[in-house]
């Protein structure tokens, strides 16, 4: 062997030794620190899941796959999608009293993602959030989150599906699918009523449904019914057609959906009974309903709900419609079907244009008569939306939609007496700007007619002018209604 050859065999052999060395140095670390590691890392987590469950005692994170869990979650037709763990939290160190469950969820907000922790216990049988604990939210938008939905929610003083003029609408919609997904989650792992309106809607009414409510209404001093979920024929989700009734008797609880004709049918929440296996075929129309005991179950919650429906009508815009004139008792709805032109408004300010794919549309134009059939006047139901004017206009300030029912009467049809104004629905950034110097100025006033009308609508845009965001709105609202104006007088002349 030449001198060469022995030199490469050296240094090879020199650098194999030192990697075995390194690497057993390196094992030698990793065995000292790793415990460390994963000590800390428990800590850290531990501590987070406290924030949900102070005095608990928590489980390794389980991630769905263990038998049991997809067992439970195949029996409810559950596919975890933006909840990735679950810890259950014990009040015994030995791990034995269960109290709840942690769920940690991500997702998408405006800005970033958001990564948030669930807490869930079973009370009464029944899933109960606990409290929600953000771990990263980024949003730019997070003080009114955290103002307007979080807190509330955390205080049991709002719905965690409501996220209804939080002002963060999209990092609230966000958190609320987590959260509604862990609920879901929950009940199914812990053998309670799992809820779930929109499989409910699907499987008594179709692949389209109705339009279902964001959040139930409890209901108060009910035997059997603890809340509902309002179902809507309309695409904004302001004319109840019906209701999905959300209720127990004994062992047996179900979704019962009542509309105005009575009993539509029920979906079966969970069940004693042994005549009808409901994990295989929960739902059942009113007109085919099993016999033996579900079928007289579902027959008698049926009965129990139409009774509450007769206690709480539906809320339609028809009934809505009456009420905004004294005496009222018919609303014969009459489809219009109008658009308004390109350009709204033209009042010596600004000019607004419709946005092409939100070209406002009169849905429909309800004729009032009263006592004896005496002719009242019509109300009209509109909506509306400014965009961003094509001059570069504030985007903010600029962009929003109203949503409202007002009426008018009279012989005078350039100058006809108004209804209240009646604002279903209003996302513009300071709806209540609108709301206070505009719509309730006019609402409160004597003067009632399309003159004082004007007046409260230019009032507004003073205010706007002032500073205060009401000049946008203001103009679009009277020019919906002059719109509407017109449409009356077409009306009364015998549509000339």
């Amino acid at each position: 062997m030449n001198a060469t050859v022995k030199k490469y065999l050296l240094c090879g052999s020199t650098l194999l030794c030192l990697g075995a060395v390194s690497a057993g140095l390196l094992a030698g670390v990793n065995l000292v620190t790793a415990p460390i590691i994963a000590e800390a890392n428990e800590a850290k987590a531990s501590a987070a899941y406290q924030e949900v469950f102070p005095a608990g005692k928590f489980s390794a994170k389980q991630d769905f796959s263990s038998e049991e869990d997809r067992k439970a979650l195949q029996e409810a037709g559950l596919t975890p999608n933006n909840v990735d763990y679950y810890v259950t939290a014990y009040e015994d160190d030995a791990k034995t009293k269960e109290i709840g469950k942690v769920f940690h969820g991500q997702i998408a907000g405006r800005d970033a993602a958001l990564e948030l922790l669930v807490g869930f216990a079973m009370e009464n049988g029944k899933a109960s959030l606990v409290k929600i604990a953000m771990v990263q939210c980024n949003d730019s938008f997070k003080s009114k989150f955290i103002e307007n939905y979080l807190n509330p929610v955390n205080a049991g003083e709002r719905s965690f599906d409501d996220v209804a003029g939080v002002g963060a609408t999209i990092t609230s919609t966000a958190v609320s699918k987590v959260v509604s997904e862990a609920n879901k989650l929950f009940s199914a792992l812990s053998g309670g009523i799992v809820e779930d309106p929109e499989a409910w809607n699907k499987a008594l009414f179709g692949e389209k449904g109705y339009k279902l409510s964001s959040s139930a209404k409890e209901i108060q001093g009910n035997e059997v019914f603890s809340k509902y979920y309002s179902l809507y024929d309309d695409p904004l989700g302001h004319n109840e057609a019906a209701r999905f009734y959300v209720g127990q008797i004994g062992d047996f609880a179900s979704a019962i959906a009542v509309s105005g004709e009575g009993f539509q049918g029920g979906y079966i929440l969970s069940s004693s009974f042994s005549d009808v296996d409901y994990k295989a075929t929960p739902s059942f129309a009113s007109s085919s309903l099993p016999q033996g005991e579900t079928g007289n179950a579902l027959s008698l919650m049926g009965e129990k709900a139409v009774e509450a429906l007769s206690k709480d009508p539906l809320k339609t815009l028809s009934s809505q419609a009456i009420g905004l004139f004294e005496g009222g008792k018919t609303a014969v709805k009459t489809e219009l079907n109008r658009a308004l032109p390109p350009t709204i408004a033209n009042l010596g300010i600004d000019e607004y244009r419709w946005p092409s794919e939100k070209k406002q549309i009169l849905y429909a134009t309800y004729a009032i008569y009263g006592e004896g059939e005496e002719y009242l006047g019509n109300v009209y139901e509109a909506e509306f939306h400014v965009v961003k004017d094509e001059e570069g206009a504030d985007e903010t300030e600029a962009h929003g939609g109203l949503y409202f029912l007002l009426g008018f009467s009279g012989e005078d049809i350039d100058n006809p007496t108004l209804t209240d104004v009646l604002a279903l629905e209003n996302s513009f950034s300071k709806a209540s700007v609108l709301q206070k110097y505009c719509i309730d100025v006019f609402n409160k006033g004597e003067d009632h007619s399309f003159s004082a009308f004007k007046k409260a609508c230019g009032d507004g845009i003073k205010v706007g002018n002032a500073g205060i965001d009401a000049t946008i709105s203001s103009h679009a609202l009277y020019a919906v209604a002059d719109f509407e104006r017109q449409q009356y007088a077409t009306l009364k002349n015998g549509g000339k």
